[in-house]
């Protein structure tokens, strides 16, 4: 079970990178039948047993958004970042956000190649 204030701290990333409540869902892992419901602490424990790996994908998050602020000093790219299409390896092509809601191999690789940004 993740505690109130890191489902805050998530939600908060979470918004600022403008996804909607299935991208939130798919990103943290869980399966959610209802796709227009509205992400907030009352849904997710609703579907929290069904959510793979949860701690972990929280961990990546927490990690890509704190990589984000160190890689750029612009508030519109360390927030929008996730959603912009990328040519380079992995993306080519697409968004950030579609590689880590695609699977939990998705997500450590958006939070491998933001890392290695970092190491440049």
């Amino acid at each position: 079970m993740i505690s109130l204030n890191c489902y805050k701290k998530i939600e908060c990333i979470l918004s600022d990178w403008r996804l909607d409540a299935h991208q939130k869902y798919s990103i943290l892992g869980c399966k959610t039948k209802n796709h227009n419901a509205i992400f907030n602490l009352q849904e997710l424990l609703t579907v929290i047993d069904e959510c793979t790996d949860i701690h972990y994908r929280v961990e990546l998050i927490l990690h890509i958004a704190s990589s984000l602020k160190i890689t750029f000093n612009n508030p519109k790219n360390i927030n929008g970042f996730m959603k912009m299409k990328n040519g380079n390896q992995p993306f080519n092509g697409t968004c950030p956000i579609d590689l880590a809601c695609e699977s939990l191999s998705g997500l450590e690789t958006v939070d491998s190649a933001i890392t290695q940004i970092v190491k440049i």
